[in-house]
Formats: C-alpha cells, structure tokens, sequence
C-alpha cells in the first residue's frame, strides 16, 4: 500500500525502523515530556500554593497568549500560502500556451538505427522506403489533418547559441528545426512576412523568428528572414517566452510525429497508427502521448505544492482550534464565578461575549498584522524568478481571515454559550 507521502510527492518512499521509532516518538513522547512539568509542579507543591499560582501568576497567562499568538500566525501564514498557489495552479493550468493543444498527439512510429555508419546503400533504399511508406499512410488518413516528423515534441527544451544584435553584442536564442507544417499544426500566428510552402525536392533553408527574438536582435524589419511569428509558452509558464529562431526546410527525420487529428476522432486515430506501426515495422510497442498531458504533467510539481499547503493549512487550523479550545476552557472555568455574578446581576450573554472575546480577538488581529508582511515576503521570495505568476491581491488575506475568525471564535463561543447558561445559583455555591 502506497503511503500518503508517495502519492504527494509522486516519489518512492523506503521506510525503516528508525522511521517508526521516530513518528513513535513524535505522536506519545514529546507530549508525555510536555505533561512532566505540571505535573511535578502541581502534584509536589502544596495544594494552597498551587491553586494560587493558578491566579496570581500572571506570567502563565501570558506565556499562553504567546502560544496562542504563535499559532495565529503560523495558520495565516500556511492558509495565505494555500490559497495563493492553489490560485497560481489554476492559472497555469488555465492559461492558454499562445498555440493549439487540442487533438494533438504525440507518436513514436520510427524504428529505425541511428548509427549511420552500419547501413549499407541497399538498407538505406530500405530505410527509405519504410519512411515514405509512413508518409504515404498518414497522408491518406482522413482523420489526420497535419502531421511533422521530429526529434522533438513543442515542449521540449530546445538548445541555442549566441547571435550579434544590431548593436553588435550577443544575445542567445533558442533554435528550433521546424518545417512550414509546424507553424500550421500548432496554429501559431505568423504576423509579418510568409512562411513559405517548401516541397520535398527544395533542398533550401530559410529562417522565421518569433517576436522575442525580433526584439532581441533589435530589428526593425526583417531582412533575411522570411517571416515573424506570433510569441507562444515553450515550456511552463513561469520560465516565460524565450527568443527562439527556427531553421525552415522541407522536412527534417525524426522518430517522433507530431500529429493534429480530427477532433472526436482519437479512438481511430489510435487504432490507425498502432496498425501502420505493426505493418511498416512488426512492433507492437506502440508510444504515444497527448499534448494535453504532456501540458499537465508539466505542473505536476505546483499541484503538489498546492495539495501540500492546502494539507497543512488545514492541519495548522485543527491545532490553533484546539489550543484556542484548551487555554478557553481554562481560561472561563477560572472565572466561572464571576461569569455568575455578572448574570445574576443582569448582564446577558451579548455582554459575556463582549467580555470574554476581547483579549483572543486582541491576539487575532496581533497576528493577523504580523502575518501579512511574512506572508508577501514568502511568496515574493518563492515567485520572484517566475515569468508569469498570480498577483497576491488582498481578497486571500481577507478570506485567510475570515476562515480563521469563524473556525477558532466559533470554538471559544460554544465554551461562552455553554458558562453562560450554567446553573448560576450553584457555581456560587461551589466555586
């Protein structure tokens, strides 16, 4: 059975005795050391000592605001952090690229070896005739609407070198070997110049840029390039745009195809391409991937960002409502009898709220205002080489507030509801 840490971190976990022994010692003894000192304190003090203490020792009370306080502020600070990257997955996932993703897959169909030196002028006619049947196949499938061999998918990170721009100082652009189907396949916009139709027997290379690297160059026009295009996301969003030049030709081998298919029409172009493999090749290890997979499992790191805030948030709230529980409770069956008179001479429970909510919403509010500047350090810090990234407006430390107000003060005014409507006539009798 996979353990939760596993399925968040998507990684392999071993674990030992000395793991157990560990989360042994967390979960029974560091609370059994907690509960040694009051209990020395309190079980080998006179009794008359430390029921004063319990009063006079103002230092106590204080030591728990500060507890509480701590608390306060370590739950603002891990929701504020769950709800920003919870928004900032939402918007990498949702943001749109700059290219088409839809109905878009990604096929190793090739088999051929890559060692140039083995084939002889007979098994290279034969390596050609398998491509070309390939291409034959594909190009009279209905359901296939582009498709270009490659060594490379949209996303995969490409190399570069160095360029002189108009000012004679270097700038790196990435280069991306394309043919003129790409920019059609991935509906890229070509916004200045033309692309042109190269057929098969056109041996030429011309050269498209994309605005990034137009600007990096610092043209103006673009003599000796044929065509700019439109900028896209390469690879995740926060990496942002690079400036990319691409050497055009008619066709460029590949094991991988980068095929666009008829939407609605996946299940056959599946079946298709797994027979033209098995037929062309007798190979049964039919590849595949879909863009949009590939897109997602890009993210997979900030969904488990995510999941893992929003998993200690969550925890952080349960202990702060516990803490808050216990030190209310100690705190209003201190003043129980006060509670009392304050009833018996006519106060109501709007006036006990009032009373007994000052000093935690004193705390709350403490904490809240030192949580915020930590908050917006922590995510500036963690997105500060992020290309595009979620603005941290102040809607997430309002509901962080608000969340933590209706959890934690909903615990204290059950413990208020619940002393002001004793029986007021026997607390003052026993307490």
């Amino acid at each position: 059975m996979s353990a939760p840490t596993e399925y968040l971190f998507d990684i392999h976990f071993s674990y030992t005795a000395f793991d157990g022994w560990l989360s042994a010692s967390i979960l029974l003894l560091l609370p059994v050391i907690t509960s040694i000192y009051p209990y020395i304190k309190y079980n080998y003090t006179s009794p008359i000592l430390s029921i004063r203490s319990i009063g006079v020792q103002s230092h106590s009370k204080h030591f728990r605001m500060f507890f509480l306080g701590a608390q306060y502020i370590i739950t603002f600070l891990l929701v504020v952090l769950s709800l920003y990257f919870n928004r900032q997955l939402g918007m990498l996932l949702n943001t749109e690229p700059g290219f088409r993703t839809k109905n878009i897959m990604n096929v190793n169909l090739v088999y051929e070896s890559k060692d140039f030196s083995s084939y002889t002028y007979e098994s290279m006619q034969q390596r050609r005739q398998r491509v070309m049947q390939l291409d034959n196949e594909l190009n009279a499938c209905p359901f296939i609407e582009l498709y270009e061999p490659s060594n490379e998918n949209i996303l995969t990170p490409t190399f570069g070198t160095n360029y002189l721009n108009n000012k004679g100082e270097k700038v790196f652009l990435n280069i991306h070997y394309a043919t003129p189907a790409f920019f059609k396949l991935y509906d890229i916009k070509v916004i200045e110049g033309e692309i042109p139709d190269i057929n098969k027997e056109d041996r030429r290379t011309v050269f498209v840029v994309n605005k990034a690297a137009l600007k990096a160059l610092g043209y103006t026009s673009i003599n000796g390039i044929v065509a700019v295009v439109e900028d896209y996301f390469e690879g995740h969003l926060t990496s942002g745009i690079k400036p990319t030049i691409y050497p055009v030709g008619a066709r460029f081998s590949g094991d991988l195809y980068q095929i666009a298919y008829t939407p609605g029409k996946k299940k056959e172009v599946i079946d298709f391409l797994r027979n033209l493999e098995y037929k062309v090749y007798g190979s049964e290890d039919f590849e595949y991937t879909f863009l949009e997979d590939d897109i997602k499992a890009m993210y997979t790191q900030d969904r488990q960002t995510a999941t893992i805030y929003s998993i200690f948030a969550g925890m952080a709230i349960i202990i702060s409502s516990l803490g808050l529980l216990g030190i209310s409770l100690f705190d209003i069956r201190q003043r129980y009898r006060e509670i009392a008179i304050r009833k018996v001479n006519g106060a109501s429970a709007k006036d006990l709220y009032r009373l007994l909510f000052r000093k935690y919403i004193t705390v709350l509010i403490i904490a809240f205002i030192i949580a915020i500047p930590l908050a917006y350090y922590l995510i500036n810090t963690y997105t500060q080489d992020f290309a595009v990234r979620a603005p941290v407006s102040i809607d997430i430390f309002i509901i962080s507030l608000l969340l933590v107000i209706i959890i934690s003060l909903g615990t204290l005014a059950y413990k208020i509801q619940k002393a002001a409507y004793n029986n007021q006539t026997q607390i003052m009798k026993t307490e």
